[in-house]
């Protein structure tokens, strides 16, 4: 969790032990959860209540993320929290070693040469625009440009993708193509340049986040030999 935390930086964070208490006006559940790992440095009634009490004061709903089937999950659902109508629930945590990632997707040759394809520093209104997942701008961009290492990657307008580094770590995500220019292998493109790009910049292993019932995506990022490492899910308190 801290890893991907990293790589999608909240706009406010506070610590709560080893906990992180995350806030972004509410865009995106991973930057508007309190990220469950390790010890919070209190009994756990008092854990939940400065949860609460965090969330309540960033006038968002208290929202965990705590990671399927750990401890932790069993100590919330015990207090009464649970997953919320309505809203995606939780993700899949893919991984992968970047040379297995660009060997098993026959992706060797420099993908720079695609030059359709543009990698920025900070995403344009196209790409914001091709996101699709944005109600306030400025909020979106304030995470999403958040990490010092990060691009925006753009082929026209057909395709996105968002790569960021934070070490010897990458993150892809945000890979998206419109409607009527799928099934084009534009998506692969986008993913094959944001590996490449990574690596350049010192990334040697590659993760990323998506839905498990997202069957469009699990066959994308199948030939890059990715792995599941953890399933977590958001549970929030039962209203008063």
């Amino acid at each position: 969790m801290r890893i991907c935390t990293r790589g999608w930086p909240p706009v406010v964070s506070e610590p709560l032990g080893e906990w992180e208490l995350r806030a972004a006006g509410g865009f995106t559940g991973r930057a508007n959860s309190v990220a469950v790992h390790g010890d919070p440095g209190c009994a756990d009634d008092e854990a939940l209540a400065a949860v609460v009490e965090f969330y309540r004061d960033q006038r968002l709903r208290a929202r965990a993320q705590v990671i399927v089937g750990s401890p932790w999950e069993r100590v919330f659902r015990d207090a009464g929290w649970a997953v919320l109508a309505g809203v995606p629930d939780g993700a899949i945590v893919q991984v992968a070693q970047m040379a297995d990632a660009l060997a098993e997707a026959g992706a060797l040759a420099e993908a720079s040469d695609d030059a359709e394809i543009v990698v920025e520093s900070t995403a344009s209104d196209a790409w914001m625009r091709g996101y699709h997942r944005v109600e306030d701008p400025e909020i979106a961009r304030a995470v999403l440009e958040g990490a010092h290492t990060v691009g925006f990657i753009s082929l026209g307008e057909s395709a996105i993708g968002r790569i960021v580094v934070t070490g010897e770590w990458a993150g892809i995500s945000g890979v998206e193509v419109t409607p009527g220019a799928r099934r084009q292998g534009l998506a692969r493109r986008i993913v094959d340049t944001g590996l490449h790009w990574a690596a350049a910049r010192g990334a040697d292993k590659v993760y990323l986040q998506t839905m498990r019932d997202n069957a469009s995506a699990l066959a994308l990022y199948a030939p890059y030999g990715f792995r599941d490492h953890h399933d977590y899910r958001y549970l929030s308190p039962p209203l008063p």
